[in-house]
């Protein structure tokens, strides 16, 4: 019955005062059994008791209820962790109403409201309808933007938010969230480097532009994916071959896998629209390639060239270098975007297609 917690504070607080159960009993006024059922949890005091037992133990009424209304990164970090197992072990439904749940006991921690939006979206390709979905994290990232004033987790929150109204095909809303002005960003890092650099801080100064190129170099590859399917003609090969370029540049099959794949898949479907099978084939034997090789357990990293990161992905990112998936719904992802993807029915009676599958299944189903 006990869901609060409240019986285990009350617990603690008069063993801390050195009290037995009937000098509590005697100083709020009630029996010695009452005292019992609310620390083993078989009954709450009434309401009016509450405030008064909050004063005798010098403790606020939160601190009594076990009531957090923000949890702290790491918290929201364990959670996250645990909802991804839930989601790839356990019934669908199950996993979404604990995530319900949790919505609801911190309705104002605007962290986890994201990241339980982030987790709908992440694992919609397990709901049967995915609409609803969509309209519940919809809500979570609205619901952030209120109760937030961090203008960085608002900023995430509305991107969201518009990621969800796109989905759901309401695109003019989603360009009035964001709206439609594409002005250049201010270059903070550099004016941060700069700064860093004429304290004698090089190395702070060198992270913070390794910082800056990294995330450019993530949102180049998500622009590039999206570009790849508006190009028409030769501009098509020229994106192909700048997208392939930038690959090989910054090593970014080793770096971070995770924005390779979808550019490999969008290339593959580019070339079948193009009636080029060998160029398709040449794209998914690439993705093949690199799903089976040694990219598990797939976590967030540096190199030789990036070598000021470490600290910065635990501490700057909510996740840290977790991905936010579960590895075993990744490896079936994976899977699944070659085997069920229609665009690549024509290809189903190549051998060189048929031969990619048998090595994607073997090396990420039989793992």
């Amino acid at each position: 019955m006990d869901g609060l917690g409240l019986g285990a504070v009350i617990l603690a607080q008069r063993k801390r005062q050195g009290w037995t159960q009937e000098d509590l009993a005697a100083r709020i006024g009630v029996s010695k059994g009452a005292v019992s059922k609310w620390e083993t949890g078989q009954s709450y005091p009434d309401l009016p008791l509450v405030p008064r037992l909050a004063a005798l133990f010098h403790i606020t009424v939160d601190e009594l209820l076990d009531y957090r209304p923000q949890l702290s990164r790491e918290e929201i970090r364990r959670l996250h962790r645990e909802l991804s197992r839930e989601f790839a072990e356990r019934p669908f439904p199950v996993a979404c109403a604990h995530c319900r749940e949790l919505a609801a006991q911190y309705a104002s921690c605007a962290p986890l409201l994201l990241q339980l939006g982030s987790l709908f979206l992440n694992y919609l390709g397990l709901a049967g309808k995915t609409q609803p979905l969509l309209q519940e994290a919809l809500a979570l990232f609205s619901r952030a933007q209120e109760v937030s004033q961090d203008a960085y987790l608002c900023s995430e929150a509305r991107n969201m938010e518009a990621y969800c109204l796109l989905c759901l095909d309401r695109p003019q809303e989603a360009l009035s969230r964001l709206g439609e002005d594409c002005r250049r960003a201010s270059p903070s890092e550099a004016i941060q480097a700069m700064a860093y650099s004429r304290l004698g801080q090089t190395e702070k100064a060198r992270q913070v532009l390794q910082v800056g190129i990294y995330n450019a170099l993530v949102l180049l590859f998500n622009d590039l994916g999206n570009y790849l399917q508006l190009c028409q003609g030769e501009d098509f090969l020229l994106a192909c071959r700048r997208a392939q370029g930038l690959v090989q540049a910054f090593a970014v099959e080793r770096l971070h896998p995770g924005l390779v794949f979808p550019l490999y898949l969008l290339m593959a479907q580019g070339w079948i629209k193009r009636g080029e099978k060998d160029r398709a084939l040449d794209a998914l034997e690439q993705y093949t390639a690199l799903a089976s090789g040694p990219i598990f357990p797939m976590r967030l990293h540096g190199d030789e060239f990036f070598n000021q990161l470490e600290g910065w992905l635990d501490q700057a990112l909510e996740l840290g270098d977790y991905p936010p998936r579960e590895e075993s719904v990744i490896k079936q992802s994976l899977v699944r975007s070659v085997t069920e993807a229609p665009d690549f029915s024509p290809l189903r009676e190549e051998p060189r297609f048929q031969a990619l599958v048998r090595r994607l299944k073997e090396h990420l189903e039989e793992q």
